[in-house]
């Protein structure tokens, strides 16, 4: 039950919490040690495109204290100024899978106590944590040199902030989760527009109930709005950094987003292969560069934009529905990089992910999440409902801007669909309990 003036002590967790981590890091540690057999450490930088782009972002930060680096123009600073403090103590690869293990550990942790602040149900909370901890996604995404453990990790530490901000109304609260809502975008740029979920999150948990005075309610939001107006300077003085004047603001892959919608909507329109429409789109961007400068990212921003709205407004229904479907089958995807962590399982692990996929099993976590809506439907959880639902879309919706990236744009979304999947779980789990309880209850007494 979500209880606005429930206290907001985890004492009665302590075990529970320690369970998860322990499963989390395990499991983690199990795939490093494994990895450790089947990739050389030099080559973990080269496994993904993106790993390369943040450790060469990172030195030109260590090296040379210049922001400007080919990466920071896509992914933000943040990440590769985590990895220049790390590399700063060893250039060692498994040193940073090592730290990111670590947080995400500590993230399975927090999505526990984001649980049970929700629900003060302490079942619930350890199975939308233990689902965290046997994600594949995420134990395999905590192994490579890639952001989303530690995002992860910043983005659920700030919402159980947040949440026991919104209880107690204590600035201890509202201002670590300020630094942190705002310092999570500069490493995913997924986390740009959470100030959206954020806000509805203050209005849901602060509106006034039945036989409160909205005179007496009203005061409260002050805090929370500050809380959220600080994380947007935090990622406002990234994003509106110009980087010369005819070059529009940067270092968010947003445009690139625009950019790939607007490739696969031209492609439903022409009906051609997704490649065809996107070696058109990158031929205009070339020929744009002379009046950027020849600066790519500057046309290659511009461009995006201006195509995405030109298709937006002459085919809006293509548009939507491209965005939607490719929001559906990415949230829904079987793929992980967990064959990149582990090259020598590479065929069975593939061939485990394609046979979830042909048996339509890897919608299993939105049936499951459904289903859990409509039980908390039922028990009129309505205040519950509506913060799971927005987060779940947030981050379903802005999957649907990616392409051939597997599952891992929507990976933050399982700070909702744990806690949806859990009331069903836990229903399958008590079905056969409540049935024999049930038996005994009905046979007749003798003698």
């Amino acid at each position: 039950m979500l209880s606005k003036d429930a206290p907001s002590s985890s004492s009665k967790l302590g075990k529970t919490l320690l369970f998860v981590f322990i499963v989390s890091l395990s499991l983690r540690l199990l795939v490093f040690v494994l990895m450790s057999n089947q990739v050389e450490q030099s080559t973990l930088p080269q496994l993904i495109i993106d790993s390369h782009n943040y450790v060469t972002a990172a030195d030109d930060i260590r090296e040379n204290l210049r922001f400007n680096a080919h990466g920071l123009h896509i992914f933000g600073p943040g990440y590769p100024t985590f990895l220049a403090i790390l590399r700063e103590i060893t250039t060692a690869p498994r040193f940073i899978t090592l730290i990111q293990i670590l947080l995400s550990a500590f993230g399975s942790l927090a999505l526990t106590l984001f649980a049970w602040e929700l629900t003060r149900d302490k079942i619930i909370a350890m199975l939308a944590g233990l689902m965290h901890a046997t994600s594949k996604a995420s134990i395999a995404l905590s192994n490579l040199v890639m952001s989303d453990s530690v995002f992860f990790f910043m983005l659920i530490t700030a919402l159980v902030l947040f949440i026991r901000g919104l209880r107690t109304n204590h600035w201890k609260f509202y201002l670590p989760a300020s630094l942190l809502f705002g310092i999570a975008p500069l490493f995913r740029s997924i986390g740009l527009f959470f100030f959206g979920p954020l806000l509805i999150t203050t209005i849901v948990l602060l509106w006034p109930s039945s036989g409160e005075r909205w005179k007496e309610k009203r005061k409260q939001f002050l805090r929370p709005i500050i809380t959220i107006v600080i994380a947007l300077l935090i990622v406002g003085a990234w994003a509106n950094r110009d980087r010369g004047p005819v070059d529009p603001p940067i270092a968010y892959s947003t445009y690139g987003g625009m950019c790939k919608v607007a490739a696969l909507t031209r492609a439903r329109i022409n009906q051609i292969d997704y490649s065809e429409a996107a070696a058109a789109l990158d031929e205009e961007i070339a020929d744009l560069m002379p009046a950027y400068n020849n600066k790519l990212y500057g046309a290659y921003m511009a461009h995006s934009k201006a195509e995405f709205i030109r298709l937006f407004k002459t085919y809006p229904l293509t548009t939507t529905t491209t965005i939607l479907i490719n929001a559906v089958d990415k949230s829904n995807s079987s793929k992980t990089h967990l064959w990149r962590c582990l090259p020598s399982y590479a065929l069975p692990i593939n061939r485990f992910e394609d046979m979830l996929g042909e048996y339509g099993l890897n919608y299993l976590v939105a049936v499951l999440s459904i289903i859990g809506l409509v039980m908390l439907i039922a028990r009129k959880q309505y205040r519950l409902i509506i913060i799971l639902s927005v987060i779940y879309v947030y981050f379903a919706i802005l999957s649907g801007f990616t392409v051939n990236t597997g599952n891992r744009i929507f990976l933050p979304g399982q700070t909702a669909w744990t806690i949806f999947s859990a009331y069903p779980i836990l229903a399958i789990f008590n079905f056969p309990r409540n049935r024999i309880r049930k038996v005994r209850k009905v046979q007749p007494i003798r003698g």
